[in-house]
């Protein structure tokens, strides 16, 4: 995460250690990664804010067996591209091709470590005030049909 005030990274707010990319291996059937763009703007009480630019979306097939980099200065909006309109690319909201199974394995360098609960699909953060924060929801999925479908698919595609 990057402050609209200033610009910069801002390292409480982020797990992926600053200018590191990160690497996705996707596998199964593919899938479409969408990009759009955000700027620094004032809002209404004069205050540094980010704000979507409707114009500027985009989006590029993640097929089979592929591996996709996503550049750091993609996302830095101090980054020589992005400084003069003081803007960033963030990527998600991947859209699947229809009823296959699709993988994404999303690599990158992080600057803390948490502890993830299968069980009840939460995740203890530790935070500056040296108190542990619950975060739920972290999959969002059914762990169990999720594991079926990668082992049908290893099996297919192995076998």
């Amino acid at each position: 995460m990057y402050s609209p005030t200033t610009g910069e990274y801002v390292t409480k707010h982020n797990s992926q250690k600053e200018n590191t990319p990160a690497v996705i291996y996707s596998i199964g059937d593919k899938r479409r990664l969408n990009w759009k763009s955000r700027y620094i703007s004032d809002n209404m009480k004069g205050r540094k804010v980010w704000k979507e630019s409707n114009d500027d979306r985009m989006s590029f097939e993640l097929a089979s067996d592929t591996m996709t980099i996503i550049h750091p200065r993609d996302e830095n909006p101090l980054s020589e591209k992005n400084k003069l309109q003081r803007k960033q690319y963030l990527h998600g909201g991947v859209n699947l091709s229809g009823e296959k199974f699709s993988v994404g394995m999303v690599f990158r360098v992080v600057n803390k470590t948490c502890m993830y609960h299968l069980a009840d699909d939460t995740m203890v953060y530790h935070n500056s005030a040296g108190r542990g924060d619950v975060i739920r929801g972290i999959l969002g999925i059914d762990i169990m049909s999720f594991h079926w479908n990668l082992l049908t698919l290893y099996r297919n595609t192995l076998y």
